[in-house]
């Protein structure tokens, strides 16, 4: 069976085709393709000698395991703490205690990598509402 491909200006093929183009397509798309092995395909390139190489192979995923997420959800996060803490926090009357609790019952997250909640949670365990055993397991 014929392959036909449409080479465009920079050698590199944009489509093939099993069928006349000049019967499926307008005249001026069906100047752009021209008879090609059977191995071709789109990203293949034209060289010089009128032979077609392969692209290159896509690079290899890494194989190093994805960074770790810094935002935790409002359960992973007070899951960290002990009975004892989760009480002492939510029972703080201080103004950087309640605006912390309250962003995180809108936003039901935290991103433990913003200074400001770095910040928070020093300002916790020298209250004594979080150890900072718990503070460095939450950070892991």
């Amino acid at each position: 069976m014929a392959k036909y491909a449409a080479v465009l200006a920079n050698g590199v093929v944009g489509e093939v085709c099993t069928q006349d183009p000049t019967k499926i397509f307008a005249p001026s798309i069906a100047a752009l393709f021209e008879s090609v092995p059977d191995s071709v395909e789109p990203g293949y390139k034209k060289e010089a000698d009128n032979t077609f190489t392969a692209p290159p192979a896509p690079p290899a995923p890494s194989s190093d395991p994805p960074p770790k997420s810094t935002i935790r959800n409002e359960k992973e996060f007070f899951a960290a703490f002990t009975q004892a803490e989760r009480i002492k926090l939510r029972e703080a009357t201080d103004s950087i205690a309640k605006d912390f609790l309250a962003q995180l019952k809108l936003n039901h997250t935290v991103d433990l990598a913003l200074q400001e909640t770095k910040d928070n949670l020093a300002a916790f365990v020298t209250a004594n509402y979080l150890t900072q055993a718990n503070v460095d397991k939450l950070n892991a």
